[in-house]
């Protein structure tokens, strides 16, 4: 029987140190306003499944989404500020549960 050998695979970590934090206040600002449209909103109130239904957020919610971009990003499913990212940070920013969408 012919044996098969794996080729080596090298993991490597990195080296920045990733915590989590509250929202700051610019932060929280912009996130909750997305959130209080999306609340009364129907094509905003959850973007995912109107993106998989192959719709848009409507133009107020859009420019929400843009404004929450400038200041939050996500990866992997959670949410990180893009300031401290830009300072080689990695830092994951605590989404209130008062802020669903």
């Amino acid at each position: 029987m012919p044996s098969f050998s794996l080729p080596s695979r090298r993991v490597s970590f990195s080296s920045r140190n990733d915590y989590s934090r509250l929202p700051q206040d610019d932060e929280l600002y912009v996130i909750r306003a997305f959130a209080r449209h999306a609340s009364k909103c129907r094509s905003c109130s959850d973007p995912y499944e109107t993106y998989r239904e192959g719709g848009t957020l409507c133009p107020k919610g859009h420019q929400r989404a843009l404004d929450v971009a400038q200041y939050v990003y996500g990866k992997a499913g959670q949410a990180y500020s893009v300031v401290d990212s830009e300072r080689n940070q990695r830092v994951q920013v605590e989404i209130p549960s008062e802020c669903p969408a």
